[in-house]
């Protein structure tokens, strides 16, 4: 399970509920339960990541609203 938490300009955490966040990856490796997750009330998104089956390898998840 991957989270991601909002923050601000200043690298604050935001606590707002709602936000849809979009998850990417840098490769083809692993796979999200879904492309998208919501915000809860404390400003954060979670979604479930598969890794890839080859030992090795390396993906940067990134997080965006």
């Amino acid at each position: 399970t991957i989270t991601a938490q909002l923050v601000d300009a200043n690298n604050n955490p935001v606590t707002t509920a709602g936000k849809t966040i979009t998850w990417s990856k840098s490769d083809l490796n692993g796979s999200f339960s879904s492309a998208t997750s919501t915000t809860d009330a404390n400003g954060i998104a979670t979604v479930t990541f598969t890794t890839h089956t080859v030992a090795g390898t390396s993906t940067t998840i990134t997080a965006t609203d």
